[in-house]
């Protein structure tokens, strides 16, 4: 059974929210994906927050692929960064920047010529041409 983990980028504070990380915000992100602040119950903490999940997948280094990193690929035919998204028609893809919006390669074919170099909230430039 995949492992089921989210995230979130708190995006007045600029970082990056890991469910078990208690000390940076008092969020609690439940296994459906949503969020509760118990400080800002009434005010719908959506708003400061985007919620990214976890692909069960690893790089080739060991490194969790999350919802929205960045990744390069390695030893193929084509050497390509993208970020990683979900696709209906094949799953988690990695989709380079400079592609149609149904492209991609499956992430699951190629995770072991792939390696996260950081994520679209804090590296945007690793995209850029």
């Amino acid at each position: 059974m995949r492992e089921t983990k989210f995230r979130a980028w708190d995006t007045e504070n600029q970082l990056m929210v890991y469910d078990s990380n208690d000390t940076l915000c008092d969020v609690v992100m439940n296994l459906n994906g949503s969020l509760w602040c118990p400080d800002s119950y009434y005010m719908g903490c959506e708003k400061n927050y985007i919620l990214m999940q976890y692909t069960g997948l690893q790089d080739k280094n060991g490194k969790e692929i999350w919802e929205v990193d960045i990744v390069r690929t390695l030893g193929l035919m084509d050497n390509i960064v993208g970020k990683v998204q979900f696709s209906s028609r094949i799953g988690w893809q990695i989709h380079p920047p400079d592609w149609a919006t149904d492209l991609g390669y499956s992430l699951y074919e190629v995770r072991a010529f792939t390696e996260v170099i950081g994520d679209i909230y804090s590296n945007p430039e690793l995209l850029e041409k």
